[in-house]
Protein backbone atom coordinates (compact mmCIF):
# COMPACT_ATOMS: atom_id res chain seq x y z
CA UNK A 1 0.00 0.00 0.00
CA UNK A 2 1.06 3.25 -1.09
CA UNK A 3 0.36 6.59 -0.07
CA UNK A 4 -0.42 10.10 -2.82
CA UNK A 5 -1.23 13.36 -2.16
CA UNK A 6 -2.96 14.21 -5.21
CA UNK A 7 -4.16 18.18 -6.97
CA UNK A 8 -8.35 17.43 -8.95
CA UNK A 9 -7.54 20.03 -11.70
CA UNK A 10 -5.74 23.26 -12.76
CA UNK A 11 -4.80 24.90 -9.18
CA UNK A 12 -6.91 21.99 -7.42
CA UNK A 13 -10.21 23.61 -8.65
CA UNK A 14 -11.95 20.37 -8.44
CA UNK A 15 -11.49 19.27 -5.03
CA UNK A 16 -14.61 19.39 -3.59
CA UNK A 17 -16.40 17.71 -6.46
CA UNK A 18 -14.28 15.15 -6.43
CA UNK A 19 -15.27 14.92 -2.26
CA UNK A 20 -18.65 15.11 -3.08
CA UNK A 21 -18.89 12.70 -6.11
CA UNK A 22 -15.94 10.07 -4.18
CA UNK A 23 -13.73 10.42 -6.90
CA UNK A 24 -10.11 11.26 -7.75
CA UNK A 25 -8.85 12.38 -11.22
CA UNK A 26 -6.77 13.86 -13.63
CA UNK A 27 -7.41 16.28 -16.76
CA UNK A 28 -4.38 16.58 -19.29
CA UNK A 29 -7.07 17.12 -22.32
CA UNK A 30 -7.05 13.94 -22.89
CA UNK A 31 -9.09 11.43 -24.58
CA UNK A 32 -10.62 7.92 -23.17
CA UNK A 33 -8.05 5.36 -21.71
CA UNK A 34 -10.03 2.72 -21.28
CA UNK A 35 -9.04 0.51 -24.25
CA UNK A 36 -5.38 0.30 -22.88
CA UNK A 37 -4.16 -2.62 -21.72
CA UNK A 38 -2.22 -1.86 -18.00
CA UNK A 39 -0.12 -5.04 -18.19
CA UNK A 40 1.44 -4.20 -21.78
CA UNK A 41 5.01 -2.77 -21.09
CA UNK A 42 4.58 -0.62 -23.28
CA UNK A 43 2.29 1.49 -21.68
CA UNK A 44 3.88 4.35 -21.21
CA UNK A 45 4.61 4.82 -24.78
CA UNK A 46 1.26 4.42 -25.62
CA UNK A 47 0.34 6.94 -23.16
CA UNK A 48 2.96 9.61 -24.92
CA UNK A 49 2.10 8.85 -28.72
CA UNK A 50 -2.00 9.51 -28.07
CA UNK A 51 -0.69 12.49 -25.55
CA UNK A 52 1.50 13.66 -28.20
CA UNK A 53 -1.54 13.17 -30.71
CA UNK A 54 -4.14 15.66 -28.60
CA UNK A 55 -0.54 17.93 -27.68
CA UNK A 56 1.47 17.88 -30.82
CA UNK A 57 3.23 21.51 -29.84
CA UNK A 58 4.29 20.25 -26.64
CA UNK A 59 7.79 20.33 -25.50
CA UNK A 60 10.09 16.94 -24.95
CA UNK A 61 9.91 17.68 -21.21
CA UNK A 62 6.11 19.05 -21.34
CA UNK A 63 5.53 15.47 -22.80
CA UNK A 64 7.41 13.65 -20.56
CA UNK A 65 6.02 15.38 -17.26
CA UNK A 66 2.53 14.66 -18.59
CA UNK A 67 2.91 11.12 -19.75
CA UNK A 68 4.24 9.89 -16.27
CA UNK A 69 1.67 11.78 -14.52
CA UNK A 70 -0.74 9.92 -16.57
CA UNK A 71 1.03 6.66 -16.50
CA UNK A 72 1.29 6.98 -12.28
CA UNK A 73 -2.47 7.64 -12.35
CA UNK A 74 -3.65 5.03 -14.48
CA UNK A 75 -1.16 2.26 -12.99
CA UNK A 76 0.55 2.65 -10.39
CA UNK A 77 -1.70 4.24 -8.23
CA UNK A 78 -3.83 0.55 -6.80
CA UNK A 79 -6.86 -0.13 -5.26
CA UNK A 80 -6.28 -0.10 -1.09
CA UNK A 81 -3.79 3.01 -1.87
CA UNK A 82 -4.01 5.91 0.68
CA UNK A 83 -4.62 9.31 -0.93
CA UNK A 84 -5.07 12.66 0.12
CA UNK A 85 -6.73 15.83 -1.28
CA UNK A 86 -6.34 19.47 0.41
CA UNK A 87 -9.27 21.57 0.31
CA UNK A 88 -8.03 24.32 0.90
CA UNK A 89 -9.08 25.80 4.14
CA UNK A 90 -6.20 23.91 6.24
CA UNK A 91 -8.26 20.79 5.60
CA UNK A 92 -7.41 17.60 3.51
CA UNK A 93 -9.56 14.46 3.10
CA UNK A 94 -8.33 11.26 3.40
CA UNK A 95 -9.47 8.16 1.21
CA UNK A 96 -9.01 5.05 -0.18
CA UNK A 97 -8.71 3.96 -3.84
CA UNK A 98 -12.16 1.20 -4.73
CA UNK A 99 -12.07 1.21 -8.27
CA UNK A 100 -9.70 1.26 -11.23
CA UNK A 101 -9.39 3.85 -13.66
CA UNK A 102 -12.22 4.82 -15.76
CA UNK A 103 -13.06 7.39 -18.24
CA UNK A 104 -16.16 9.97 -16.65
CA UNK A 105 -16.95 11.91 -19.91
CA UNK A 106 -15.93 14.40 -22.60
CA UNK A 107 -18.37 17.15 -20.63
CA UNK A 108 -16.64 16.17 -17.34
CA UNK A 109 -14.75 18.94 -15.70
CA UNK A 110 -12.31 15.89 -14.60
CA UNK A 111 -12.62 13.27 -17.17
CA UNK A 112 -10.06 10.61 -15.74
CA UNK A 113 -11.10 8.97 -12.71
CA UNK A 114 -11.23 6.62 -10.22
CA UNK A 115 -13.33 5.95 -7.11
CA UNK A 116 -12.27 6.74 -3.63
CA UNK A 117 -13.98 5.88 -0.35
CA UNK A 118 -13.79 8.67 1.78
CA UNK A 119 -12.75 7.87 5.52
CA UNK A 120 -11.57 10.81 7.45
CA UNK A 121 -10.49 14.48 7.32
CA UNK A 122 -7.25 15.96 9.04
CA UNK A 123 -6.13 19.21 9.96
CA UNK A 124 -3.10 20.82 8.97
CA UNK A 125 -2.75 22.04 12.31
CA UNK A 126 -2.26 18.76 13.27
CA UNK A 127 0.22 18.20 11.22
CA UNK A 128 4.84 18.01 11.85
CA UNK A 129 6.44 21.20 10.04
CA UNK A 130 7.71 18.12 7.47
CA UNK A 131 4.55 16.86 6.91
CA UNK A 132 3.13 20.09 6.10
CA UNK A 133 5.96 21.11 3.87
CA UNK A 134 5.63 17.54 2.32
CA UNK A 135 1.75 18.14 1.48
CA UNK A 136 2.57 21.53 0.26
CA UNK A 137 4.54 19.90 -2.42
CA UNK A 138 2.93 21.74 -6.32
CA UNK A 139 3.62 18.34 -8.10
CA UNK A 140 -0.25 17.17 -9.41
CA UNK A 141 0.56 13.45 -7.71
CA UNK A 142 3.18 13.19 -5.13
CA UNK A 143 4.24 9.63 -3.59
CA UNK A 144 4.23 10.53 0.38
CA UNK A 145 4.74 6.81 1.24
CA UNK A 146 7.55 8.15 3.31
CA UNK A 147 5.22 9.78 5.59
CA UNK A 148 3.18 6.54 6.15
CA UNK A 149 4.15 6.69 10.25
CA UNK A 150 2.74 10.04 10.62
CA UNK A 151 -0.22 9.49 8.62
CA UNK A 152 -1.33 6.54 9.99
CA UNK A 153 -1.08 7.74 13.54
CA UNK A 154 -3.22 11.07 12.71
CA UNK A 155 -5.86 9.05 11.47
CA UNK A 156 -5.32 6.61 14.60
CA UNK A 157 -6.39 10.04 16.69
CA UNK A 158 -4.23 8.99 19.33
CA UNK A 159 -2.25 11.64 20.24
CA UNK A 160 0.47 10.14 22.08
CA UNK A 161 1.42 8.01 19.14
CA UNK A 162 1.78 11.21 16.98
CA UNK A 163 3.74 13.11 18.94
CA UNK A 164 6.07 9.80 19.19
CA UNK A 165 6.42 9.53 15.63
CA UNK A 166 6.22 13.43 14.68
CA UNK A 167 9.67 13.99 17.37
CA UNK A 168 11.02 11.23 15.45
CA UNK A 169 11.05 12.45 12.38
CA UNK A 170 11.68 16.21 13.06
CA UNK A 171 15.42 15.05 13.70
CA UNK A 172 15.93 12.87 10.68
CA UNK A 173 18.45 14.30 7.85
CA UNK A 174 15.42 13.48 5.16
CA UNK A 175 13.31 15.76 7.28
CA UNK A 176 15.44 19.17 6.99
CA UNK A 177 16.75 18.28 3.16
CA UNK A 178 13.31 17.43 2.51
CA UNK A 179 12.10 21.04 4.22
CA UNK A 180 15.26 22.41 2.58
CA UNK A 181 13.61 21.42 -1.38
CA UNK A 182 10.40 23.31 -0.47
CA UNK A 183 12.42 26.29 0.59
CA UNK A 184 14.17 26.32 -2.67
CA UNK A 185 11.10 25.43 -4.94
CA UNK A 186 8.93 28.46 -2.77
CA UNK A 187 12.09 30.97 -3.30
CA UNK A 188 13.82 30.20 -6.30
CA UNK A 189 13.91 33.57 -7.75
CA UNK A 190 16.09 34.27 -4.90
CA UNK A 191 18.69 31.97 -5.51
CA UNK A 192 21.97 32.14 -6.99
CA UNK A 193 20.62 28.90 -9.13
CA UNK A 194 17.25 31.04 -9.79
CA UNK A 195 18.99 34.36 -11.52
CA UNK A 196 20.56 31.51 -14.17
CA UNK A 197 17.10 29.26 -14.50
CA UNK A 198 13.65 29.04 -14.37
CA UNK A 199 11.73 26.34 -12.54
CA UNK A 200 10.32 23.83 -15.01
CA UNK A 201 6.49 24.92 -16.43
CA UNK A 202 4.20 22.93 -18.36
CA UNK A 203 2.47 24.05 -21.32
CA UNK A 204 -0.42 25.58 -19.04
CA UNK A 205 2.35 27.41 -17.24
CA UNK A 206 2.21 25.76 -14.17
CA UNK A 207 4.98 25.23 -12.15
CA UNK A 208 5.87 21.10 -12.38
CA UNK A 209 9.76 21.04 -11.19
CA UNK A 210 9.48 19.31 -7.59
CA UNK A 211 9.30 15.71 -7.93
CA UNK A 212 9.58 15.45 -10.98
CA UNK A 213 8.00 12.10 -12.52
CA UNK A 214 10.41 9.98 -14.38
CA UNK A 215 10.50 6.24 -15.62
CA UNK A 216 13.44 5.58 -12.63
CA UNK A 217 12.09 7.41 -9.66
CA UNK A 218 11.14 11.23 -9.36
CA UNK A 219 13.52 14.43 -9.33
CA UNK A 220 13.61 16.48 -6.61
CA UNK A 221 14.27 19.65 -8.75
CA UNK A 222 14.20 20.33 -12.86
CA UNK A 223 14.30 23.33 -13.94
CA UNK A 224 15.65 25.20 -17.54
CA UNK A 225 18.14 27.71 -18.28
CA UNK A 226 16.87 30.82 -18.96
CA UNK A 227 18.17 30.78 -22.75
CA UNK A 228 16.76 27.18 -22.96
CA UNK A 229 20.42 25.89 -23.73
CA UNK A 230 20.92 24.01 -20.31
CA UNK A 231 18.52 21.38 -17.95
CA UNK A 232 19.48 21.75 -14.58
CA UNK A 233 18.84 18.22 -12.44
CA UNK A 234 19.17 19.02 -7.98
CA UNK A 235 18.89 15.70 -6.19
CA UNK A 236 19.22 16.23 -2.00
CA UNK A 237 20.61 12.85 -0.43
CA UNK A 238 17.62 12.70 2.25
CA UNK A 239 19.18 10.08 4.31
CA UNK A 240 20.48 7.89 1.64
CA UNK A 241 23.66 5.94 1.55
CA UNK A 242 26.38 8.03 -0.57
CA UNK A 243 26.08 4.79 -3.44
CA UNK A 244 22.55 4.98 -3.34
CA UNK A 245 22.04 9.26 -4.06
CA UNK A 246 25.45 9.07 -7.43
CA UNK A 247 23.26 5.67 -8.44
CA UNK A 248 20.06 7.47 -8.56
CA UNK A 249 21.55 10.63 -10.09
CA UNK A 250 23.48 8.74 -12.76
CA UNK A 251 20.10 7.51 -13.87
CA UNK A 252 18.00 10.38 -13.89
CA UNK A 253 20.67 12.25 -16.31
CA UNK A 254 19.98 9.41 -18.64
CA UNK A 255 15.98 9.51 -17.89
CA UNK A 256 16.52 13.53 -18.70
CA UNK A 257 18.51 12.94 -21.65
CA UNK A 258 15.92 10.23 -23.50
CA UNK A 259 12.56 11.92 -21.96
CA UNK A 260 13.23 15.98 -21.59
CA UNK A 261 16.26 17.51 -23.10
CA UNK A 262 15.43 19.01 -26.58
CA UNK A 263 18.15 18.63 -29.34
CA UNK A 264 21.35 20.22 -28.65
CA UNK A 265 20.61 20.86 -25.04
CA UNK A 266 22.50 20.15 -22.39
CA UNK A 267 22.56 18.43 -19.04
CA UNK A 268 23.99 19.67 -15.57
CA UNK A 269 23.39 17.22 -12.47
CA UNK A 270 24.29 18.64 -9.01
CA UNK A 271 24.07 16.27 -5.67
CA UNK A 272 23.29 18.71 -2.64
CA UNK A 273 24.10 17.56 0.95
CA UNK A 274 23.92 18.89 4.07
CA UNK A 275 27.97 18.44 4.91
CA UNK A 276 30.70 16.96 2.69
CA UNK A 277 30.84 13.51 1.89
CA UNK A 278 34.39 11.59 0.93
CA UNK A 279 32.35 8.91 -0.39
CA UNK A 280 30.16 11.00 -2.77
CA UNK A 281 33.07 12.79 -4.02
CA UNK A 282 35.19 9.37 -4.38
CA UNK A 283 32.74 8.20 -6.40
CA UNK A 284 32.08 11.47 -8.65
CA UNK A 285 35.81 11.41 -9.04
CA UNK A 286 35.97 8.96 -12.44
CA UNK A 287 33.00 10.79 -14.14
CA UNK A 288 34.70 13.96 -15.14
CA UNK A 289 32.42 17.04 -14.20
CA UNK A 290 29.20 14.87 -15.21
CA UNK A 291 27.73 15.33 -11.53
CA UNK A 292 28.77 18.29 -9.24
CA UNK A 293 28.79 18.17 -5.63
CA UNK A 294 28.01 20.80 -3.47
CA UNK A 295 27.29 21.26 0.42
CA UNK A 296 24.39 23.90 1.67
CA UNK A 297 25.17 25.99 4.71
CA UNK A 298 22.15 26.37 7.65
CA UNK A 299 22.38 29.45 9.37
CA UNK A 300 20.17 32.13 11.78
CA UNK A 301 20.27 35.18 13.48
CA UNK A 302 19.17 36.16 16.63
CA UNK A 303 17.83 39.92 16.75
CA UNK A 304 17.49 41.99 19.89
CA UNK A 305 13.96 43.63 19.51
CA UNK A 306 13.79 45.85 23.53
Amino acid sequence: MRYYKIHLGKQNMHARLGVEQGFIGIGFNMPNLSHLNLQDENLKESIRKIYLENHPDSSRASVASATGMIYRFIKTMEVGDIVIVPLGDNTYRVGEIIGDYFFAGENEPIQHRKNVKWISTLLKENFSQEFKNTVGAIATISDITHRSAEIEALLSGDAVRVESVQSGVDQSEFALEKHLEDFLIENWSNTDLGREYDLFKNEDGEIQAQQYYTEVGPIDILAIKKDKSEVLIIELKKGRSSDAVVGQMLRYVTAVKREVAEEGQKIRAIILTGQDDKKIRYSLEPLNGLIEFMVYKVSFAIERKM
